[in-house]
């Protein structure tokens, strides 16, 4: 199945959204495997979706508007989870002793 067929294979609107486990499933696919498709076909400009359901094409504008919201949220995380990892790693502090 090529990426193409992939991206036309996803279901469109959230409220079909499947789960990374059951796209893979259906296209022969391991979940790091879909994983990868999924982000070649986001860095080529295909607009798929996601949230906690799953994967989508977008039905409507406000699905891709808040997906934008989400990614933007998580986005806006990653920094300050770099920073109390990078001050973990230079104290030695190990994983279990971080709570």
């Amino acid at each position: 199945m090529t990426e193409q067929e992939i991206f036309n294979a996803l279901p469109v609107g959230e409220a079909n959204a499947l789960t990374r486990h059951e796209l893979a499933e259906l296209f022969g696919l391991s979940e790091r495997e879909l994983r990868a498709v999924i982000d070649r076909l986001r860095r080529s400009g295909a607009i798929i979706c996601a949230c906690g359901k799953g994967y989508f094409r977008p039905a409507v504008r406000r699905e891709v508007e808040a997906y934008i919201m989400r990614e933007e949220r998580q986005a806006a995380n990653v920094p300050e989870s770099i920073k109390a990892a990078k001050r973990a790693a230079r104290s030695g502090v190990r994983s279990s002793d971080t709570r």
